[in-house]
Parts: structure tokens; sequence; C-alpha cells
């Protein structure tokens, strides 16, 4: 019997988490999430498939194998390692979750005899598990790709679902596998090319803990909320109470973001609107080289300019290492703005080493606008949601990450602005008197995540957004001004993308040379038998 009501504060969120999520099916999933995860598989497929294409993905493959191989650990490790070195991969709250969560179902999948329903059921699974505990300490030290222990719950969520575990060994492999979490260093993650197996040594890690969890090997159940477990020692602003909040009617899945450029997806709104002035130029038959740009300002938010920011060190011209390549916005704003796209391709040697493209990169000028982090941070993704249930106990956190915040000439803010953004949180737009007080009208403090004035904490992600914006203007030397904004990134969650992810999923997917009825039937893909999907993905997941 499934554990609900107040049964909860007794008994330890691994355990509660796990109950549930192993009982879920496709017909529980609302249709809604489902579709969703159909489109995170497809996108995920054309991220491992892209950077085949490249020397790092080619470099993979010779070293541990195709992801299309008979043992499914090792395949798993390749999916990850494939997903995550070029930055192709997908994005929700919280966590980029999706090189655990679809990596192991996709190889498992002919291990278990996966038909297409159980395999995006498994997907929701995993993605609910690994997305809930990554938002319990999103509030600390690792967000985006560096939060490599999302992998480690997800794997064994994925794993356990498909193995039909008791809800036990699903509690104690993640006690296992989180025994030693990840620590993320950002010279290595910046400086080389060990970032691409970031997810895949916890994705091999949280299969580990499967196996000995299954094999009667013990760990402790209470891993997440215990003063000597996980989230007190990882996180700066613990939420366990995240783990099992709105179960079944929350659905994490569904903040599903899809990147459409390779690349930190920081730097998507700034490409949007680099591409947008690049059409509009061409129209106007006015020419875009570096001779004719003075500068290129490009105004961001605090996670765009702390993300170039760090990876400003590791840009070399041609030399830079592809991990700081996808998170400089000069190199991938220079490039929207004179080829009018960003692709796969312009990660490739022949390409980056472009001199027309660099010589444009040096006049980008990133500038940090309050305006931009004030709008990022009320939308659900990528920390919003976080800050909404951590209520006051954000406020230190969030005053400590805005000191840290450079505006691309590494000067912090002052603190006129550090307080204007924690005041702003802290003064909730539309907050309740009690901000634990739920949609229903009734008031279930104990459990509940929220406090304070902020904002009380979503009860279904149907309108969750990811607002992460930029303005791009463009100076030419004869006093012309091109100039664009986007509050929002093609693909970022949000009404827009609620409406058009299969369709991003399928042209990002067509990209990669693959067929339009092999796309047509992924899409499709639960009204697959299991043999026909094991079919579908071998031919799916072979070098393009």
């Amino acid at each position: 019997m499934g554990v609900t009501g107040t049964e909860r504060n007794s008994v330890p969120a691994a355990l509660v988490l796990a109950d549930w999520a192993r009982s879920i099916d496709h017909k529980s999933i609302p249709t809604r999430v489902i579709k969703f995860a159909g489109s995170q598989l497809a996108s995920q497929i054309a991220a491992a498939r892209a950077t085949m294409t490249l020397p790092v993905g080619k470099k993979i493959v010779r070293a541990f194998g195709l992801p299309t191989q008979d043992d499914p650990k090792s395949a798993a490790y390749v999916l990850a390692a494939l997903t995550m070195a070029a930055d192709f991969d997908d994005t929700m709250y919280a966590g980029h979750v999706s090189h655990s969560t679809v990596s192991v179902p996709l190889a498992y999948a002919a291990t278990f005899r996966t038909d297409g329903r159980r395999l995006l059921a498994a997907i929701v699974a995993a993605n609910e598990c690994a997305a809930r505990i990554t938002a319990a300490a999103t509030l600390g030290p690792f967000r985006g790709q560096t939060a490599a222990h999302a992998h480690l719950a997800g794997s064994v969520a994925a794993r356990m679902f498909l193995e039909r575990a008791a809800s036990t060994q699903w509690a104690s492999a993640w006690g296992i596998a989180f025994a030693a979490p990840p620590w993320a260093l950002d010279h290595p993650f910046f400086g080389g090319e060990s970032k691409a197996l970031l997810a895949s040594t916890q994705v091999r890690a949280g299969l580990d803990a499967c196996d000995a969890a299954i094999g009667g090997i013990e760990g402790v159940m209470d891993i997440f909320e215990h003063p000597g477990g996980f989230l007190a020692k990882y996180a700066s602003v613990p939420l366990p109470e995240m783990i099992s909040y709105g179960l079944g009617s929350l659905w994490h899945t569904e903040t599903l973001s899809i990147k459409i450029y390779p690349g930190c997806a920081y730097i998507d709104s700034a490409v949007d609107c680099a591409t947008a002035i690049h059409h509009r130029l061409v129209s106007a038959d006015h020419a875009i080289e570096p001779a004719t740009i003075n500068e290129i300002v490009v105004e961001s938010s605090a996670f765009t300019t702390g993300m170039d920011a760090k990876s400003t060190p590791y840009i070399n011209g041609p030399r830079t290492p592809l991990s700081a390549l996808g998170f400089s916005v000069g190199y991938n704003v220079a490039v929207a703005l004179t080829r009018g796209a960003l692709e796969i391709s312009d990660l490739a040697p022949d390409r980056t080493d472009d001199p027309v493209v660099w010589e444009l990169a040096s006049k980008v000028h990133v500038k940090h606008d309050v305006s931009l982090t004030w709008t990022a941070l009320q939308a659900t993704a990528p920390l919003g949601e976080a800050l909404k249930c951590a209520g006051s106990a954000a406020i230190p956190w969030l005053m400590e990450m805005a000191g840290k915040i450079g505006d691309g000439t590494h000067h912090e803010m002052g603190d006129d602005t550090k307080k204007d953004v924690a005041g702003k949180m802290s003064s909730g737009g539309g907050a309740t008197e009690n901000a634990s007080e739920i949609a229903s009208g009734e008031k279930e403090l104990a459990g509940t995540p929220a406090s304070s004035s902020f904002d009380p904490p979503a009860t279904s992600f149907q309108d969750a957004t990811k607002r992460i914006g930029a303005r791009v203007t463009v100076h030419f030397t004869d006093g012309h001004v091109e100039q664009e904004y986007r509050e929002s990134a093609i693909g970022a969650i949000g009404p827009e993308t609620r409406q058009s992810h299969e369709e991003l999923a399928r042209d990002k997917l067509l990209s990669t040379g693959i067929s339009l009825s092999d796309v047509s039937a992924l899409l499709q893909m639960e009204s697959l038998g299991a043999k026909d999907i094991q079919q579908l993905l071998r031919r799916l997941l072979q070098p393009a």
C-alpha cells in the first residue's frame, strides 16, 4: 500500500518517492506529460547522434563503444557521455536530468523487452524522481550540468522502475549511490574534455548501486533528510520537502525545455536575437563584417553573465576547448550573427577556426541587466520555484549569489542592486498571508514547502516558465544600430513551447539525418511493441 498523508512525516523521503514512482504507469500519467516525455526522448536521441559527428563523440565511441552495444550498463554510459559532451541536452525544473532518465531506459529497453508505453512511463518516473531530488539541493553550489548528482537519482529510478523492484530496494539503492556524491570542479569542466564523462560516471555509479541493492546490500533509507545525509551536506538551503511534495499533481516532466542549439541554455536567447538580426540585415542587403561593426552589446541576466565570466579564461580562439566554447556568449552570438544559425557543425574544427567569427566575437560585450535577472528569478526554472519553496531562508543565499555576479568585466554588483533583487523576491508579487496555503484553501504547514511572504509553491506545472532573456544591440561604424530582444528562448518552457515541443523535437532529430518515417515512428512510440522498439532504437542510435 502506498504511503500517504501524515504517514509521510515519519517515513524516509526516499521510500515515499519510490513507493509513488514504482506505482505509476502509462494510464496514470496525464497525456500532456506523456507527450513531453516523447519529445524529450526524441531530442536526446538527436543530441547523441549529433555529437557522434564531432571529434569528441568519435573519441567517446572509440573509448567505450557504440550506444547500441549489448551490455546495457555500458550503453547507458555511452549515451550519457554523448548527450553531455556538446551541451545539446534538454533541461527541466530542476536539472539536466535526461542523461540518466532517458539514457538508462533506452539502454535497458531490450533487456526488459520494453514496449513504447512502458518506456515512456519509465522516463517519466525517472524524471520525477531525479528532478525532485535535484530541486531539493538546487539552492547550493551546483546547478546545470555540474549538478551531476541528478544522475545518481535518475539512473536508480529508471533501472528500478524497469526492474519492477520493491520500494525498499529503490530507497536502498539511493542510499548507496548518494553515499559519495560528486563534487564538480570548474577547471576540468571548462579546460578539457572530461566534462563529457561527468554524467556517465554517475549513471554507472547509480546502476552499480542498483545491482548492490538487488543483491541485498543495504543503504541508509534516510539518505536525503538525515542531518548527516545528502541535503545537509550538499545544499546551502536544503529543501527535503520538495522530494515528496505534490506527487501525482506536480509533474516536473512538463517543465521540459528543448535545446535547439548546442551549448549552454543561458546563451539561447542571445543567439535567437543575433539570428533574427542576421536575417533582417541580409534582407536589407546590409553587410555583416567585422570592419562594419564597432560593438555588439549583449544585455542579459545574472545567469548568462556569470556563466560567461566562468568560461572566459578558457576562450582561446580556435584552440578553445569544446566545453568552454558552448558557454561563450561572444563566440555563439558571433556565429549566429555571421551565419544566421547555430548548428552542431559550428562546434567542429573546420568551423571553429573561422577568423571572421573570432574577430566579431572580440567585439561582443556582455552586460548585466538586473531587470532580466528579476524576470528570470520569477520563472519556474531554473531557480524561481526553489526560491518560493525556500521562502525567507533563501535570502542569505540569494544575496551571496548576487555578490558573485560579474557584469562582463568581473565587477560585482553593488549592495543596492543585491538588495533590489533579493527584496523583490521576498516581497512576493502575489503572496498570500501564509505562503503554505495551497490551492484548495486548506492550510497544511507540515510537509508543504514555502514560508514568509514569498509566493506559495506551485500546485501544478501546467503554466511553468523559463525566462532567461537577452537584448542584443549591434552598433555599426556608419552609425546604424540594430537591436533585438527576447524574454525567453525558443524551446524554453512556456506557452509557445507547450504548443510546439513535438515539432521542435522532430526538427532537431530530422537535422541529424534520420528519415521522416523513423522520426514519425518515434513520436508515436506508444503504439509500438517491444520488438519494434528495439529495431527502431538500433536504427536511430547508429552513427549518422
